[in-house]
């Protein structure tokens, strides 16, 4: 068990003073929560793939996260009541069972969900994870078919900044943070890994408090914030502070060489400073000892365009979700960058690396 240094403890006392002030969370009983379907896009004209009933779920101040996730996972089987919407779950679909650990809700649904494949299944995922994450104690969900998980997809814990087929959220993406909480058994901070869902104009101080005042997801770590704590606003007071504290952490990162070799030894990357690349724990581990015979033959390829990287994630969406052929769509992809790089001023830094020829 390896106990938090000063400086973080430090780092993170600051964080929590950057909250003006707390109070206790309020639900908005007026809006209540939406049911997200499948949307006619003919009907509609177009839009979003996936829509919100104007049917809303509203709890009562009784019921508990678990309880919220039961209902509105019934009314999704029920399906929308609105012409212009469609459930993507097949017919006879039911919920077998659910559990709420930390902050993602686990459904497990009768074998006619196992029957989903491909966009099917997405747009079914989608549709279940956009209602349920409208949850304050809900950020990831977990979906199964009778007991087991489904081998057709990517990952199988989805977040509502996954769905690429709805803009309710514009700007909304995925952080991974490593938050501290108490240790129940032995009173230590422990790291604890969360995926945090930031939205646009969303700091990630701010989303940071948010989430250590929701608290932890494994149950045996304990929040040291009080039960009503909420955060209010939070800011840093000036691009100066903000850059001596991420100076002070890429030193504190660098300077470390245990550090420097636990991450190096859990992602399975070679080592930056050149004082570790003959270090004998780092070479035991097999794929750094591989990357060690020819590291040198690695190279940065320098800036490049965003043309690349953004064709290239059109082209995988349209192969994966729109069943387009893959040679077409890598064509179509290439003959874009093309277009882009004739009207740009670019010239690639790759062929002044010595190895080029």
């Amino acid at each position: 068990m390896k106990k938090l240094p000063l400086f973080i403890l430090a780092l993170l006392a600051a964080l929590v003073a950057f909250a003006s002030c707390a109070k206790s969370a309020q639900e908005d009983e007026e809006s209540g929560y939406a049911l997200y379907f499948l949307s006619d896009l003919d009907a509609s004209g177009g839009g979003d793939a996936i829509a919100a009933s104007s049917v809303r779920f509203t709890p009562d101040e009784t019921m508990s996260t678990e309880d919220c996730v039961r209902a509105l996972m019934e009314l999704l089987l029920a399906g929308p009541d609105e012409a212009a919407l469609h459930s993507p779950i097949p017919e006879g679909t039911a919920l077998r069972s659910l559990k709420v650990s930390g902050r993602r809700a686990e459904i497990d649904l009768s074998a006619q969900y196992a029957r989903l494949s491909g966009i099917d299944l997405s747009l079914a995922d989608y549709c279940i994870t956009l209602t349920l994450s409208q949850l304050p104690n809900v950020n990831a969900v977990s979906i199964t078919a009778n007991g087991s998980e489904l081998p057709y997809r990517k990952t199988q814990v989805l977040l509502s900044a996954d769905t690429l087929l709805s803009s309710r959220e514009s700007g909304l993406r995925p952080i991974t943070v490593q938050l501290y909480f108490l240790d129940s058994e032995t009173g230590e901070l422990r790291a604890e890994q969360q995926t945090l869902a930031l939205y646009e104009g969303q700091t990630r101080v701010n989303a940071l408090l948010e989430a250590l005042a929701q608290g932890p997801e494994d149950d045996s770590l304990l929040s040291l914030l009080p039960e009503d704590f909420s955060v209010v606003s939070s800011r840093i007071e000036n691009a100066a502070d903000q850059q001596a504290v991420a100076q002070d952490i890429v030193r504190f990162f660098l300077a470390n060489d245990s550090i420097q070799k636990e991450f190096c030894t859990q992602n399975a990357v070679f080592p930056m400073k050149i004082s570790l690349q003959s270090d004998a724990d780092l070479l035991a581990v097999p794929s750094i000892k591989v990357l060690a015979k020819h590291i040198d033959r690695y190279i940065w390829p320098g800036p490049m365009p965003s043309t690349l990287e953004d064709n290239m994630k059109i082209a995988l969406e349209e192969i994966f979700y729109n069943g387009k052929d893959i040679d077409t769509a890598l064509a179509d992809c290439e003959a874009a960058i093309n277009e882009d790089l004739a009207t740009l001023d670019f010239e690639s830094r790759e062929p002044l690396y010595k190895y080029a020829k």
